[in-house]
């Protein structure tokens, strides 16, 4: 599970963006030094469903957080980071990715990312399955 910041003007809007990024995401991952970026060609695959997502609160007008639920099928140099900054969702403090439209969040919670198990069959891709990923 991890923390992302969404744009939003109230939470209804960031709910709704929020519930935009669950689903199936394969991107190309390219790693440059102590980066990775999306790219069309030459890049590995990076598959990664996002199970859940639930806006917990605003940050700063027109920014909330969001807790979202990730299942990786791959295991690529930065795969989270660089897909849910590619989705519009950047982890929340990120020093590298970091901040809605490549800011880095003012305030709020530090970044947040680390691996839990979750029981989702293959069928419920893109599901909202109304688990509680709070942190």
């Amino acid at each position: 599970k991890a923390r992302v910041a969404i744009e939003g003007k109230d939470k209804a809007t960031a709910a709704a963006a929020a519930a935009g990024i669950v689903g199936m995401h394969k991107v190309y991952l390219k790693r440059k030094g102590k980066r990775a970026e999306v790219v069309r060609s030459g890049g590995k695959v990076a598959l990664t469903r996002v199970a859940a997502a639930a806006v917990s609160g605003e940050i700063t007008r027109g920014l909330w957080a969001a807790d979202v639920a990730l299942w990786l099928h791959t295991g690529r140099y930065h795969q989270i980071r660089v897909t849910m900054a590619h989705l519009g969702a950047p982890l929340l403090n990120d020093p590298l990715y970091g901040g809605a439209g490549g800011r880095k969040a003012k305030k709020g919670p530090t970044l947040v990312h680390e691996l839990c198990v979750l029981p989702l069959p293959e069928d419920d891709v893109g599901v909202d399955l109304g688990l509680d990923v709070g942190l």
